[in-house]
Protein backbone atom coordinates (compact mmCIF):
# COMPACT_ATOMS: atom_id res chain seq x y z
CA UNK A 1 0.00 0.00 0.00
CA UNK A 2 1.46 3.50 -1.13
CA UNK A 3 2.05 6.15 1.87
CA UNK A 4 -0.59 8.71 -0.07
CA UNK A 5 -3.39 5.96 0.40
CA UNK A 6 -4.43 7.08 3.86
CA UNK A 7 -4.01 10.52 3.08
CA UNK A 8 -6.42 10.25 0.28
CA UNK A 9 -9.00 8.04 1.54
CA UNK A 10 -9.05 10.34 4.38
CA UNK A 11 -9.68 13.64 2.45
CA UNK A 12 -12.10 11.70 0.21
CA UNK A 13 -14.50 10.80 2.87
CA UNK A 14 -14.42 14.27 4.43
CA UNK A 15 -15.10 15.79 0.95
CA UNK A 16 -18.09 13.75 0.71
CA UNK A 17 -19.38 14.15 4.39
CA UNK A 18 -19.28 18.05 3.15
CA UNK A 19 -20.63 17.49 0.27
CA UNK A 20 -23.48 15.31 1.27
CA UNK A 21 -24.23 17.71 3.73
CA UNK A 22 -24.79 20.45 1.57
CA UNK A 23 -26.68 18.58 -0.58
CA UNK A 24 -28.94 17.76 1.67
CA UNK A 25 -29.33 21.43 3.33
CA UNK A 26 -30.17 22.60 0.31
CA UNK A 27 -32.95 20.74 -0.72
CA UNK A 28 -34.09 19.68 2.65
CA UNK A 29 -35.01 21.67 5.91
CA UNK A 30 -36.07 19.17 7.74
CA UNK A 31 -34.56 17.32 11.25
CA UNK A 32 -33.22 14.50 8.44
CA UNK A 33 -29.91 16.69 8.03
CA UNK A 34 -29.14 15.97 11.79
CA UNK A 35 -29.93 12.67 11.18
CA UNK A 36 -27.56 12.48 8.04
CA UNK A 37 -24.87 14.00 9.60
CA UNK A 38 -24.41 11.83 12.65
CA UNK A 39 -24.44 8.71 10.71
CA UNK A 40 -21.82 10.53 8.56
CA UNK A 41 -19.56 11.41 11.05
CA UNK A 42 -19.88 7.92 13.20
CA UNK A 43 -18.61 6.87 9.78
CA UNK A 44 -16.13 9.15 8.80
CA UNK A 45 -15.01 8.63 12.54
CA UNK A 46 -14.25 4.87 11.89
CA UNK A 47 -12.85 5.36 8.31
CA UNK A 48 -10.25 7.57 9.65
CA UNK A 49 -9.09 5.32 12.60
CA UNK A 50 -8.90 2.38 10.48
CA UNK A 51 -6.15 4.12 8.22
CA UNK A 52 -4.67 6.42 10.49
CA UNK A 53 -4.95 4.80 14.02
CA UNK A 54 -4.96 0.66 14.76
CA UNK A 55 -4.20 -0.40 11.39
CA UNK A 56 -1.36 2.25 11.15
CA UNK A 57 0.23 0.71 14.33
CA UNK A 58 -0.34 -2.79 13.15
CA UNK A 59 1.33 -2.20 10.00
CA UNK A 60 4.29 -0.67 11.90
CA UNK A 61 4.26 -3.79 14.07
CA UNK A 62 4.04 -6.16 11.22
CA UNK A 63 7.14 -4.25 9.31
CA UNK A 64 9.37 -4.51 12.89
CA UNK A 65 8.31 -8.00 13.19
CA UNK A 66 9.23 -9.24 9.47
CA UNK A 67 12.40 -7.08 9.84
CA UNK A 68 13.76 -8.94 13.49
CA UNK A 69 12.43 -12.45 11.06
CA UNK A 70 14.62 -11.42 8.55
CA UNK A 71 17.91 -10.95 10.61
CA UNK A 72 20.69 -13.89 10.52
CA UNK A 73 20.33 -16.06 14.35
CA UNK A 74 23.18 -16.48 16.13
CA UNK A 75 23.57 -19.09 18.77
CA UNK A 76 23.65 -18.26 22.27
CA UNK A 77 26.48 -18.82 24.87
CA UNK A 78 26.06 -22.24 26.99
CA UNK A 79 22.85 -23.65 24.69
CA UNK A 80 22.98 -27.35 25.12
CA UNK A 81 24.22 -29.69 21.65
Amino acid sequence: MSEATPQLVVSVVALGIFAIALVVAWWTKSESLNLLLGAASANATTVVAYWLGSSSGSRAKDATIQAQASQPTRPTIGTPR
